[in-house]
């Protein structure tokens, strides 16, 4: 459920804001999901394991960005830019990093209750 509200909120934030706040809360609500991702994949795992796994992925994708595959795997579907993007920016890392904050912050809560 966590991670369909976070496609949500996601799709709503890039809808209702434009410029920075939009690209940058939108990378942010990608690493979100990818956490919330992690964690329904491996349930045992520990908040501080899924939110260190949610970064390596979503930088790991984030350098797949330098190679032609994702701009080609855009062109055959636009679905694909918005897993895998299409143009590296090395400021989008600090905003993965504040998503799996986010997961991370979601999560130990819901796990406190």
């Amino acid at each position: 459920m966590a991670a369909l509200a976070t496609v949500a909120v996601g799709l709503a934030w890039r809808a209702l804001f434009s410029g920075w706040l939009a690209k940058y809360g939108g990378v942010a609500l990608w690493a979100t999901l990818v956490y919330f991702l992690i964690v329904w994949l491996r349930p045992g795992l520990s908040a501080r394991r899924a939110a260190l796994a949610c970064v390596v992925v979503s930088v790991a994708v984030e350098l797949f960005q330098l190679t032609p595959i994702p701009r080609a795997l855009y062109e055959l579907h636009r679905g694909f830019a918005l897993v895998f993007g299409t143009t590296f920016n090395l400021y989008d890392v600090p905003a993965y990093a504040a998503g799996a904050l986010l997961g991370f912050a979601l999560h130990s809560a819901y796990l406190r209750r």
